[in-house]
């Protein structure tokens, strides 16, 4: 049979094809006249004119064929970009790939590490040992805000977390919220992503001190599934300089690909960046 005529069996592996199936009768392919000599000879009988067959035709949508066919490529790509087939045509858009992706972590690297310049208020927040003492500060160098009253009825007390995101809104070039509490009062649901700041020994504030980062708003959008394929390629950049970085692989490939393994393996995203 040709690839055409196994087509369809092909791309049902890659996409979710329903076929409508019809059956029709088609002339077999007749054969020459020396073939047919050779078998009347050899039987010592007459050949028998041909007779229609039945051939099952597949039907579906171009849509669906499309899809099916664009999976397979993506197979393709990623069997390649894993290393188990060796494909020319694939290669150069493997390597063009994986350079662009090289290029935009970088760049995302550096739009994360924030190097903090020294100011000339440094050397006076070290030596504070009073609220009496504090200068002012320009506008532009300040990068938190603070809460001075936060009041919520008990009922919807477990939603205290869902004003900050709303509250850094208000304040879009700052990056920290601060909050302060007398030391009687116990800790509300809304602290529960703030970070106590230790007090200094020689410190005469009276309330405890609370700060919290706006990054620490992503912790709801993070998210644990079992791991696939594609995620084999987003923790490679994590395990590389680990001693056992290739038992964590194997063992990785191994609970993705084997059924029968009792391995397991889980993948954690943040929206959609794998973590771990």
């Amino acid at each position: 049979m040709s690839v055409v005529e196994n087509m369809s069996s092909m791309l049902e592996c890659y996409g979710d094809i329903q076929p409508e199936r019809r059956v029709i009768q088609v002339m077999p392919k007749p054969k020459d006249d020396k073939d047919k000599q050779g078998e009347t000879k050899k039987f010592g009988f007459k050949q028998e004119e041909a007779k229609p067959v039945d051939v099952v035709q597949k039907l579906v949508s171009f849509k669906e064929f499309d899809l099916a066919f664009k999976r397979q490529n993506d197979f393709l790509f990623m069997m390649q970009r894993l290393g188990h087939i060796n494909s020319v045509t694939l290669q150069p858009l493997v390597k063009a790939t994986l350079a662009g992706e090289q290029a935009r972590k970088q760049r995302d690297q550096e739009q994360l590490v924030k190097v903090r310049e020294t100011t000339v208020y440094e050397h006076l927040v070290r030596e504070l040992n009073s609220l009496e003492q504090v200068p002012r500060i320009p506008e532009q160098e300040i990068n938190a805000f603070v809460i001075n009253l936060f009041c919520i009825d008990q009922r919807f007390a477990s939603r205290s977390q869902d004003f900050l995101e709303y509250a850094f809104k208000l304040f879009p070039g700052k990056d920290y919220i601060i909050l302060t509490q007398p030391h009687t009062i116990p800790e509300s649901i809304l602290l529960q992503n703030f970070l106590l700041v230790p007090k200094k020994q020689n410190s005469t504030f009276d309330h405890v001190l609370y700060i919290m980062h706006k990054d620490a708003l992503c912790s709801k959008n993070i998210k644990v599934r079992r791991s696939e394929i594609a995620d084999i390629v987003g923790i490679q950049g994590y395990v590389a300089e680990l001693d056992d970085n290739a038992a964590i692989q194997k063992d990785m490939n191994e609970s993705i690909k084997e059924n029968a393994s009792k391995k397991m393996a889980f993948s954690v995203f943040c929206k959609d960046t794998v973590l771990v």
